[in-house]
């Protein structure tokens, strides 16, 4: 049976982040939520897809870890995104591959629902489901396997006749670097 994985950011004085950004956007996550956020503190969810209304794969949910990347609610680049969806009563709250959103309804009716906003459809809201703990149950990830050694893709490649260039190279560390950090975990929420 396959269930969500998350590789979760470090939640090392995350409460204290969470209460910062409520304060500065004046709402309140929602209780599950918000229980989710201080255990795993988002995450990447590698090899990670939902069906429900929708069908997407879902790379990641955001946090308060400067390390985050895109993930991360307090990275420049995210203010204006936030800003223009909480109008609405709507959080982003992960991204798939496409630069899609899953969003949290964070006031009124919507409050603690999941829903999803592609990126190309101005303020159209699809309802996933009525909370996260059921979001969770949707969604089914893949454990990350052996990830292939630099020589073993280099052996490979000569052997199908490619030429393995500096690029290709680069390319390929940055690969295993990045599957290399990702820490597997079942998501469960009490």
């Amino acid at each position: 049976m396959l269930y969500m994985l998350i590789s979760k950011f470090n939640t090392e004085n995350v409460e204290p982040k969470i209460e910062a950004f409520e304060k500065k956007y004046r709402f309140h996550f929602p209780e599950e939520y918000r229980r989710f956020l201080l255990k795993y503190n988002g995450g990447r969810t590698v090899e990670t897809n939902f069906r429900k209304k929708v069908a997407s794969d879902l790379r990641g949910l955001y946090g308060f870890d400067d390390e985050a990347g895109n993930f991360n609610y307090n990275a420049p680049s995210n203010q204006w995104l936030i800003e223009e969806h909480l109008e609405f009563g709507m959080l982003p709250i992960g991204k798939n591959d496409f630069g899609d959103y899953l969003m949290l309804g964070v006031s009124g009716r919507k409050k603690g629902k999941i829903f999803f906003y592609y990126h190309d459809r101005n303020r159209h809201y699809i309802k996933i489901t009525d909370n996260f703990k059921d979001f969770v149950a949707v969604c089914k990830s893949h454990e990350i396997g052996h990830i292939r050694t630099i020589e073993e893709r280099i052996e490979c490649a000569t052997k199908n006749g490619y030429k393995v260039t500096e690029g290709a190279l680069k390319g390929w560390q940055d690969e295993i670097d990045f599957f290399n950090g990702i820490h597997q975990e079942r998501v469960i929420l009490e």
